[in-house]
């Protein structure tokens, strides 16, 4: 069975190891190898925050992936999210199920009226599933970012619930 859970403290290294990892690495904004220290004081300052959902995604409490939703602004629950499959899981088709549940987590349990996401120019199979989920790209940032030595776009996806609804 999948499920989500909140993420642990006992999780930190396997989600910092996750995050540091180069084929999921080279899709974030940030280059950066992510220290211990970083990680913690990320995971600490954001937590118990009732705007930030840290999850782990589990198959049968196999830890499987991470989520994050951040609700910026209460009143219009709107909620980023940003999401990766574990190394070792990548196509295996572990993400459609993930993407899934992340909705419903959103739309239901959190009561989200849109997500909205973030894609790195070149991030081919993370633009795929945003269109494939009905996103709509709500336009981009050029030249927002350098990652190699090279400027790059950033797309803005989003999903409204009424259309979440209308795609099931």
């Amino acid at each position: 069975m999948y499920r989500y859970r909140n993420m642990r403290a006992e999780d930190l290294p396997m989600v910092r190891n996750w995050r540091n990892a180069p084929q999921i690495k080279k899709y974030f904004f940030s280059q950066n190898k992510i220290s211990t220290i970083e990680h913690e004081e990320w995971f600490y300052r954001n937590c118990n925050k009732p705007s930030h959902h840290l999850m782990v995604f589990e198959q049968d409490e196999m830890p499987l992936g991470f989520l994050q939703l951040i609700c910026y602004q209460q009143e219009a629950k709107n909620y980023e999210w940003g999401f990766y499959i574990a190394p070792t899981y990548l196509g295996q088709g572990h993400g459609k199920t993930l993407v899934k549940k992340a909705l419903e987590f959103a739309f239901i349990t959190l009561e989200a009226e849109k997500v909205k996401g973030k894609v790195l120019e070149g991030n081919s199979i993370s633009e795929k599933i945003h269109k494939v989920l009905g996103f709509k790209q709500e336009g981009y940032l050029r030249n927002e970012c350098v990652i190699n030595q090279q400027l790059k776009n950033i797309f803005y996806y989003g999903l409204l619930k009424s259309e979440w609804a209308n795609h099931q």
